[in-house]
């Protein structure tokens, strides 16, 4: 089956089709809706810097595969987890701003 879940509300099956709704500033809002009850899931949002960031952190991952030094490699994946870890933060807290109607 495709992406699907159940409904935190109505406890329906949902297929997930994902919808963009553009904010200002460049924030971007990725979420569905229940077909059911009409329930809303952000399942992310971004602004242009985390979008940056997303571009690099996947360039460093495809660089992973390209190393084969195990020194080399082990330092470039570090700096590709420290930057994993630096977005998920910036993202929750635009997410909750989206959340709480503050943007």
């Amino acid at each position: 089956m495709q992406n699907a879940i159940h409904c935190d509300v109505c406890d329906e099956q949902i297929v997930i089709k994902p919808q963009l709704k553009k904010h200002g500033d460049g924030v971007q809002e990725t979420y569905f809706n229940c077909p059911h009850c009409d329930e809303r899931y952000t399942a992310y949002v971004t602004n242009a810097e985390i979008r940056k960031r997303q571009r690099e952190i996947k360039r460093l991952g495809e660089l992973l595969h390209k190393i084969t030094d195990k020194v080399k490699y082990q330092k470039a994946f570090e700096k590709y987890q420290n930057r994993k870890a630096e977005l998920e933060p910036m993202m929750n807290v635009l997410k909750y701003k989206i959340e709480m109607k503050v943007l």
